[in-house]
């Protein structure tokens, strides 16, 4: 009888002990039914200790309840509360959708080159014929601060000549560049080359200037004559800014056109300069070099610190052809250095004289 009252006692508590166990296995099922489906169970413990969007038991319960890499908090009836989307992505918190930054912010130089990732975003390398930076990066804000930049290449500035041909033009173009004629004086192509080759109206080959014309004389001569624009003895030719024959700068030539202009931007084909001092009449502020300014002088191209105008009229006695008669307009029609206001024989016929000497006599 003892012996069956403790075999009853062990039954007994075997059963408590299953008991027990099922209890916790249906509460870990409840639990993790509740995760999986937020409507689970609507109204009853578990739902509100929970509710939709919350986690249940155990860990892997929140695992599943919040989107991965997302922050949560707990308050103190044990409900999860889930934070923001992680960086790249667009949700709340529970569910969160890759952001296609390709799309909605284009931060690649071309929309081809974007390549869109979960999450974040990629840029391929720049075109053929373009230079740039790699960009790569998650969210829209970051796109907002870097965006890939792809800037043309100028291949005809390598210092081959883009690969064409020496003498040839090279035409650069976005992204890439066109290889085109000889230049100018030169013959042949991008398939034989360009060599200096340009001819006289005889046919014999030019020995001018690439910048000048060849010019065929009645003698059936050749002369070398500098294009509009340029300077020089024809054989070499220079700059000439002001079109008036003579060089911006000095020419190893023996020609007077082959000598600097002495008023580069200011026409003076004569080259007159008064006062010698290697600048040109028409751009000295000096001409004749007295000290004193063309704008107050009185006589411009003779030096005459003194400024004297006997005749008060515009022209100092220096430089007046009648200093002793006014005389503005300086007209002298016989063109003997006498005004005609003072000349006593203003055609220089020998005449007028006598008739002077006459009527002079008749007066008296």
């Amino acid at each position: 009888m003892s012996q069956f009252t403790d075999l009853l006692r062990e039954l007994r508590d075997d059963v408590r002990q299953q008991v027990k166990e099922i209890s916790m296995l249906r509460e870990a099922v409840i639990g993790c039914q509740a995760c999986s489906d937020p409507g689970f169970g609507h109204g009853s413990e578990v739902d509100r200790r929970r509710g939709p969007g919350y986690s249940g038991m155990g860990s892997g319960c929140e695992q599943n309840l919040c989107f991965p890499g997302v922050t949560y908090s707990i308050d103190k009836g044990g409900v999860i509360h889930c934070g923001d989307c992680p960086d790249g992505y667009t949700g709340n918190g529970t569910h969160c959708d890759d952001i296609d930054e390709c799309k909605e912010a284009s931060p690649c130089f071309h929309s081809h080159l974007c390549m869109n990732s979960a999450p974040g975003f990629s840029c391929g390398p720049c075109p053929p014929g373009f230079t740039g930076n790699d960009v790569q990066g998650t969210g829209i804000n970051f796109t907002k601060t870097h965006q890939q930049v792809c800037t043309d290449i100028d291949e005809c500035d390598d210092g081959d000549n883009g690969g064409c041909v020496t003498d040839s033009m090279c035409m650069n173009i976005l992204g890439s560049f066109h290889c085109g004629a000889c230049n100018d004086g030169f013959q042949g192509n991008q398939s034989v080359g360009c060599r200096w080759g340009r001819s006289c109206p005889n046919g014999q080959d030019s020995p001018c200037h690439v910048n000048a014309e060849c010019v065929l004389e009645r003698d059936r001569t050749i002369q070398c004559i500098c294009d509009v624009g340029w300077a020089g003895d024809g054989y070499i030719c220079g700059p000439d800014t002001d079109i008036d024959g003579f060089p911006d700068a000095t020419l190893s030539c023996s020609s007077r056109h082959c000598q600097k202009d002495n008023c580069k931007l200011v026409p003076n084909s004569g080259q007159e300069d008064v006062d010698r001092d290697g600048i040109g009449d028409q751009c000295d502020d000096d001409a004749d070099g007295d000290g004193i300014k063309n704008k107050e002088d009185n006589c411009v191209l003779v030096p005459n610190k003194d400024q004297k105008n006997y005749d008060k009229d515009q022209y100092g006695d220096s430089c007046d052809n009648c200093p002793w008669i006014g005389n503005n307009d300086q007209r002298d029609a016989d063109r003997d250095g006498d005004g005609d206001a003072c000349d006593d024989d203003i055609d220089a016929d020998g005449k007028f004289l006598v008739l002077l000497n006459l009527n002079f006599s008749y007066s008296l």
